[in-house]
């Protein structure tokens, strides 16, 4: 059996932005496709902590200042809710 890998793309990329790729987990691919989109107006959706760091939850971002609230590795389970605006919505 063979597999045909001709219609395959492959796509890298360097972050030049060396603070914050020191301050990702995973080589700062996420954080640059976040910060380009949000620069261009667009919104992000990230997993946070909640606030008693029990479990995660999901993030509306909108400015690239919040980048920070969404970022780091998180192993534990998620809610289905969504945190908008301080305020909390059921997905």
């Amino acid at each position: 059996m063979t597999f045909d890998c001709s219609g395959l793309k492959a796509y890298s990329g360097c972050y030049n932005d060396t603070q914050s790729l020191l301050a990702s987990s995973s080589g700062g691919a996420a954080s640059a496709l976040a910060h380009s989109v949000l620069t261009n107006s667009g919104l992000v959706f990230g997993a946070c902590y909640s606030p008693d760091f029990k479990c995660a939850e999901f993030a509306l971002i909108d400015r690239p200042q919040d980048l920070h609230i969404i970022k780091a590795s998180k192993y534990i389970p998620t809610l289905k809710r969504v945190l908008v605006n301080g305020e909390y919505l059921p997905l």
